[in-house]
């Protein structure tokens, strides 16, 4: 006559609180949601600006340079971009916090053409810093402490942008070789405008007080055209960009964090 439950049933439901028990033990749950906690954490990852008008503007370059009959190939196009932030919180209650929080990210293109007479070089970069303050709604709390908020963010945006631009030819004097500087320019433009970041921000106390930390953002952040001084061989200027930077697109970031 078989028991009831079965004794197998019986050592596998055995088997399983041990197993859930452990994973409870080693992933302790507990709320992320207390009054007066506060989150300090640092990620890195990356950020897409949108920049399609200034890369339709290094493209022009080339092809005005193709036309001197310098045929120099492509400098390529402003993308994706490594990326760093910081992100300071507290909680004010079970489903708000606010935040200060900053990020930086940096590109660079280069391209350049030598023959026996001709050399160009061409170096463009753009860098972005922005510190902002926020404000988070916290969805009520997963599994094994982990949690999501919906972040909305507001702050200035440093934004600076480097050209420079170095053309020679070599030319015969007697019997020696000369280098002429056709064209040497180098020019930093820069702006701060006030921006504004939304997107949602996901939290795991695997080891507390520690914390792995994910976020999406999208940002707002069209700078337009920025002012900046150009230098050439005859002397600066200033001179603001015939091309609007807009810097709005998606981030997204991995970190760690400690709770306090």
């Amino acid at each position: 006559m078989s028991s009831f439950p079965p004794v197998g049933l019986m050592k596998l439901l055995s088997d399983s609180g041990r197993i859930l028990l452990f994973v409870f033990f080693l992933f302790p749950f507990r709320s992320n949601a207390q009054e007066g906690t506060w989150m300090l954490s640092v990620s890195g990852g990356i950020s897409s600006p949108r920049l399609s008008a200034v890369n339709e503007t290094l493209d022009k370059t080339i092809r005005d340079w193709n036309s001197r009959q310098v045929p120099i190939g492509s400098i390529g196009h402003f993308s994706t971009a490594p990326s760093f932030a910081f992100r300071g919180s507290y909680r004010y209650d079970r489903d708000i916090s606010v935040s200060l929080s900053g990020s930086y990210s940096a590109q660079s293109l280069n391209a350049s053409y030598r023959d026996t007479i001709v050399y160009l070089n061409l170096d463009r970069s753009i860098r972005t810093i922005d510190v902002m303050v926020g404000l988070a709604y916290h969805l009520p709390p997963l599994l094994f402490d982990m949690e999501i908020s919906i972040v909305v963010d507001t702050g200035l945006l440093f934004a600076r942008a480097d050209a420079r631009s170095y053309n020679t030819h070599e030319e015969k004097s007697g019997s020696t070789t000369v280098t002429v500087v056709d064209f040497d320019s180098d020019a930093i433009y820069r702006k701060t405008k006030l921006i504004a970041d939304a997107g949602a921000v996901w939290t795991w106390g695997v080891l507390q007080p520690f914390f792995l930390k994910a976020d999406v953002l999208y940002r707002f952040g069209n700078m337009g055209k920025m002012n900046g001084e150009i230098r050439r061989l005859q002397g600066s200027i200033q001179e603001e960009t015939i091309t609007d930077f807009d810097f709005s697109g998606f981030s997204a970031t991995v970190g760690i964090g400690i709770f306090f």
